[in-house]
């Protein structure tokens, strides 16, 4: 009976920690009382000779729990620890924001309650600059435990940088200071006619999971399946100056973004096969885990085997089982009366 004993202790251990960890996680899920998630982004960019771009980011927003407003914050000034060639900051008007059956009145600053933003009226926004880098849009609504799409419009008017020799946007799609992940990311931009098929390039930069595709001189196209909070997803295109007649003036060359690109990939290729040698050592322990549980598991069953030679030790194995669904049973069998 010892050895019986220790095998059910030995299997309520087992089912302890993962229960354990299984009613762990689902605590922490029920503890949040709302949360939200963004399930789906469509950008359409369109870059016009000016040197200006035309935006509209659409976001499929899905609730659980009380809602009543959201922000998305721009960052005006380029990022130097990049070398982007550029010190002019970038200049953003004519927000709106919509639903998909109305768009929403703008407030001015002054006509907003920053203190509590939930006491804002529905179906407005409104656009305050933080500090000398930072935008923010800000858009109230109502919505409990819904999904809604919102689309936000929006143009920068030196998008485009000239530098000496070629024309380059270099635009930060999403931002890193994202608290949710968000999928599905898909960008077309657009570009204005002239451009030489052999003198456009682009580039992508974010996740390893991100893609770049030129399918005509005309269209860039960026996907990213999943976009992690704290990360970034940006675009990067070149091409030969004269097509763009204004916009800001930059200091970089081609050679100079092309080598800057080139040392890019070298270090994305870098990561992903460190990620790639990662993910092999972990298939690799997983697989020797997964063993060494399956052999304690057959010791377990041997050692408890063992100590119950009789040929009808299954109906013991059982007992408890049959015993809980409430069915009469004995063991060993008896003899009928």
């Amino acid at each position: 009976m010892r050895k019986f004993q220790q095998f059910w202790w030995g299997l309520l251990i087992f089912l302890g920690i993962f229960g354990g960890w299984g009613f762990h996680a689902t605590s922490q899920v029920l503890a949040a009382d709302k949360s939200y998630t963004v399930g789906k982004v469509n950008i359409g960019a369109e870059l016009k000779t000016d040197g200006s771009m035309q935006v509209v980011e659409q976001r499929l927003y899905n609730f659980s729990g009380d809602y009543k407003f959201a922000y998305r914050d721009f960052k005006l000034q380029p990022n130097q620890a990049k070398i982007p060639g550029r010190t002019e900051s970038y200049e953003l008007k004519n927000f709106e924001v919509c639903e998909e059956k109305n768009c929403y009145r703008q407030l001015r600053p002054d006509q907003v309650n920053w203190q509590s933003p939930r006491e804002n009226p529905v179906g407005t926004f409104t656009v305050r600059q933080l500090n000398d880098q930072t935008l923010r849009v800000q858009w109230h609504f109502s919505a409990v435990s819904v999904s809604k799409v919102f689309t936000l419009k929006y143009v920068v008017v030196n998008a485009a940088t000239l530098h000496g020799d070629t024309t380059e946007l270099y635009w930060q799609w999403i931002g890193s200071d994202w608290t949710v992940f968000q999928e599905n990311v898909r960008v077309t931009l657009g570009l204005p006619m002239g451009i030489p098929d052999d003198q456009l390039q682009a580039w992508a930069h974010g996740p390893l999971a991100g893609v770049v595709a030129i399918p005509n001189p005309t269209t860039v196209n960026f996907y990213l399946p999943r976009l992690p909070s704290g990360q970034f997803f940006e675009g990067r295109v070149v091409f030969p100056k004269g097509i763009i007649w204004a916009s800001a003036k930059g200091t970089s060359s081609l050679s100079q973004i092309q080598a800057q690109e080139a040392k890019f990939i070298a270090e994305t290729q870098a990561k992903r096969l460190k990620y790639e040698q990662y993910f092999k050592w972990l298939a690799r322990f997983l697989t020797g885990l997964a063993g060494v549980m399956v052999l304690g598991w057959i010791w377990m069953m041997w050692r408890f085997w063992g100590g119950y030679k009789d040929k009808n030790f299954f109906l013991l194995f059982f007992w408890g089982v049959v015993r809980g669904a409430g069915v009469e049973f004995s063991y060993p069998p008896r003899e009928p009366p």
